[in-house]
């Protein structure tokens, strides 16, 4: 005899604030999972192929959780002070944010690029003043 499928009844009471407060703070599918009790990727699915409710919320945090990288980028590259490596490894591992570029390119042309950029933004920071 099978186990009974995992259910949202199971999750605790505030289970949609949770999650889209983690997703709000640029978290993960992983992260969410762990908050559920380690769920495995597949079972999610699952769940959230069955769910309307649970795909809802999920669909909208991972929107939520790439506009808080992108913001931070945003603000990163404008202030100067973002390790600009860092931010395209994770925008690459999050969002395969680099797939379309030149084969061939590596993550380390890309930090260069976004350095670029950021003097970019600066200079032109500096001549509006």
């Amino acid at each position: 005899m099978s186990r009974p499928k995992k259910t949202t009844k199971e999750f605790p009471d505030d289970w949609q604030q949770t999650i889209t407060r983690i997703y709000m703070q640029g978290g993960c599918d992983v992260e969410v999972r762990s908050y559920l009790g380690g769920l495995d990727p597949r079972t999610l699915q699952r769940m959230m192929d069955d769910d309307e409710e649970l795909l809802q919320v999920i669909k909208k945090g991972r929107v939520h959780a790439e506009a808080w990288w992108r913001e931070m980028g945003r603000k990163g590259l404008g202030a100067g002070k973002m390790n600009t490596g860092m931010y395209a490894l994770q925008m690459r591992n999050r969002y395969n944010w680099f797939d379309a570029n030149k084969q061939g390119e590596n993550i380390e042309d890309m930090a260069g690029k976004l350095d670029r950029i950021a003097g970019a933004l600066e200079r032109f920071d500096e001549q509006s003043d």
